[in-house]
C-alpha cells in the first residue's frame, strides 16, 4: 500500500484498508445497530385487530411464553396456540427439586440420540435450610 503524501486527504476506504482494527470496529458497530432497524419499540396491536384469526407460536420456553402472553394481553382477538416438543414449558430453563425424575439423552446428537436410563434427583436437605434445588439450562449443549 502506498503511503499517504504529505498535505493530501486520505479517503475513507484508504483509511479503513490501513487500519483493519477500524474496518472490525466500524463493522461491530453496524451489526450491533441493526436491531434498532428492525423494530424501534415494542409493537402494539389495536383491539380485536386479528379476530378470528389464529397464531402458532414455537416452543414455550421465555421467548415462547412472552411472545403468547403479549398477543393475549394487547386482547388481539388472535387464538394462540404454544407448541412445545417436551412434556414441559420453560424451554431450555429447568429447575430440579429432590423426587424430580430427569431423563437426558445418551450423547449430544442433534438427531437419532437415544434417551439415557431416568435419574431421580436427590438432595440431602442442609439443617435449618429451605428445600435444595438445582437450576440449570436443558439441552444438548454445555452448561
Amino acid at each position: 500500500m502506498s503511503k499517504q503524501k504529505s498535505g493530501q486527504k486520505l479517503g475513507r476506504l484508504q483509511f479503513l484498508l490501513q487500519n483493519p482494527g477500524a474496518m472490525a470496529r466500524s463493522m461491530l458497530d453496524f451489526a450491533a445497530n441493526q436491531g434498532r432497524k428492525t423494530a424501534p419499540g415494542p409493537v402494539v396491536c389495536k383491539e380485536n385487530q386479528f379476530a378470528g384469526k389464529r397464531a402458532v407460536v414455537i416452543g414455550s420456553g421465555v421467548g415462547g411464553l412472552t411472545a403468547a402472553y403479549e398477543l393475549l394481553n394487547q386482547r388481539t382477538g388472535l387464538e394462540v396456540i404454544v407448541l412445545e416438543a417436551n412434556n414441559r414449558t420453560g424451554g431450555r430453563c429447568l429447575t430440579l427439586r429432590t423426587g424430580d425424575t430427569l431423563i437426558e439423552d445418551e450423547d449430544s446428537q442433534l438427531f437419532g440420540s437415544e434417551p439415557a436410563p431416568p435419574q431421580v434427583v436427590r438432595f440431602e436437605r442442609p439443617r435449618g435450610d429451605a428445600a435444595p434445588y438445582s437450576q440449570r439450562r436443558a439441552g444438548p449443549y454445555p452448561v
